[in-house]
């Protein structure tokens, strides 16, 4: 147990305002200093911490406390995990009761393994021309490829072996790094590839994604499922990229690490990528928790149209009131690697402006193909959207769906459709008099009179008017 004495000595040696800073960027207002909360989605800041004090507090969530809960809340760090990262950030030695140090452990984490590997890796490549020559002509720069730990593992089939002593293997085949063959021999899993080191959102490695320069199929093979990573909730890119998400106000999701890497150096450092996989939910729930939009980027092929369709799906039920989606196509046969090699950072930032908002991609998503004119069709189009508009999280996102689907299909107004996708039919807007003559008109939409996620009734806003 670390000692209490211990507890007190790092809290008032540890400088809180650093600790934070370190990771959420902080602004000096008077006798605090302010962010937006990193633990909530905000737009203006209510994060306060006050460095005389030692403490944290928001106006908006609530949550408070000292340096360690920061650490462990910030960065899901158990209690005695929390404590001996801000002992190291400060240059101290935890004493537990008794006065004795923490016995060294004789068996590494798996997280330590992949580093040791992933510092091998580098090793590798430093010495390697053909990688370095074949990521070069890829047009990534030196430090890019520094930033993101990219490695190489040689052609061979125990490369490990000269790095890790026999005691460690079983650690070795836990984390992936090593398979045990049909015969019963070990080796290693990554053979004369890339190496893409996957990183946490602490920053500890806990897979690798390994890519082919040889043109050998498959083109990447990841890690697989083990006790610190699990492929189908990890995002590649996303320790590296949460600052300019922070500063951005957003995030942009592409398909492949090498779009992620590229983007990254071109100047969007708030692009992501699943890993091999399609986008779960799982992926869209983690991003929208870090900011209220998020932007994907896909191939404007059929496999592409296919991929934003279930991203559409996925978010409808996830997207809080203050959240959004957007959608960007591009030419087919580029990606945003080629892209940006091609016509430059500018191009694809006004790509991005030009962005497709959901309620916008859902409704020519859903009438490709048909005539909204003849009835057949305009019926397929509602019933398709139906179980979309049901499923929708955000109260007034629905509406503005089910009166722009209204619009789309030629009706006066929405109540047919409300009724048809089991919504009650709004009341009437309460008139409002016209500088005191008596005269009367609805002075605002009905739509506006919608309530929100949370059950409150949303006030209109009064419309000026002459007399």
């Amino acid at each position: 147990m670390i000692a209490q004495s211990f507890i007190k000595e790092l809290l008032d040696r540890a400088d809180i305002y650093e600790v934070v800073n370190r990771r959420v960027p902080l602004q000096q207002k008077g006798a605090s200093a302010w962010a937006c909360c990193p633990f909530h989605n905000e737009k203006s800041p209510s994060f306060s911490v006050n460095r005389e004090r030692g403490f944290y507090h928001c106006f908006g969530c609530g949550e408070h406390g000292n340096a360690i809960s920061f650490l462990m809340k910030y960065e899901n760090l158990p209690f005695v995990d929390a404590v001996e990262k801000l002992a190291s950030e400060f240059s101290m030695q935890v004493r537990y009761e008794g006065g004795a140090p923490k016995p060294k452990s004789g068996k590494p984490r798996l997280s330590e393994i992949m580093q040791r590997a992933m510092e091998f890796y580098r090793d590798k490549f430093n010495s390697d021309k053909f990688s370095q020559d074949y990521l070069h002509d890829r047009g990534l720069k030196n430090e890019t490829i520094e930033r993101f730990g990219i490695g190489f593992s040689p052609d061979a089939w125990h490369n490990l072996d000269a790095v890790f002593t026999p005691d460690l293997k079983p650690l070795l085949l836990e984390a992936g790094l090593q398979r045990t063959g049909q015969s019963g021999n070990v080796y290693d899993f990554f053979r004369n590839r890339l190496m893409f080191p996957i990183r946490n959102i602490r920053g500890q490695v806990i897979a690798f994604s390994a890519r082919t320069m040889i043109g050998e199929e498959p083109k990447y093979i990841n890690t697989g499922d083990t006790p610190i990573f699990t492929k189908g909730s990890e995002v590649f890119g996303l320790y590296e990229a949460r600052k300019s998400i922070q500063d951005k106000k957003r995030v942009i999701v592409v398909e492949g690490q090498m779009d992620v890497i590229q983007l990254s150096q071109a100047g969007f450092g708030e692009a992501c990528a699943p890993l091999g996989t399609a986008i779960r939910a799982e992926h869209i729930e983690r991003l929208l928790k870090m900011t209220d939009h998020v932007i994907f980027s896909f191939d404007g092929d059929a496999a592409g149209r296919k991929a934003a369709k279930r991203a559409m799906d996925l978010s409808l039920p996830l997207l809080d009131d203050a959240q959004k989606v957007s959608f960007v196509f591009l030419p087919e046969g580029e990606d945003p690697d080629s892209l940006v090699k091609k016509s430059g950072a500018l191009a694809f930032e006004e790509m991005l402006k030009k962005a497709l908002p959901l309620s916008s991609y859902l409704i020519e998503a859903l009438s490709q193909g048909l005539d909204l004119a003849v009835l057949e069709d305009r019926n397929a189009f509602i019933e398709e959207a139906s179980p979309l508009v049901r499923k929708t999280k955000s109260a007034l996102l629905r509406d503005g769906l089910i009166e722009r689907l209204s619009t789309a299909v030629g009706y006066k107004n929405s109540d047919e459709l409300r009724k048809y996708f089991g919504f009650p039919v709004l009341p009437p807007a309460a008139p409002q008099r016209i500088n005191g003559f008596g005269n009367q008109r609805y002075g605002f939409s009905r739509a506006m009179t919608a309530t929100n996620s949370r059950g409150f009734r949303r006030r209109p806003a009064r419309h000026s008017s002459e007399s």
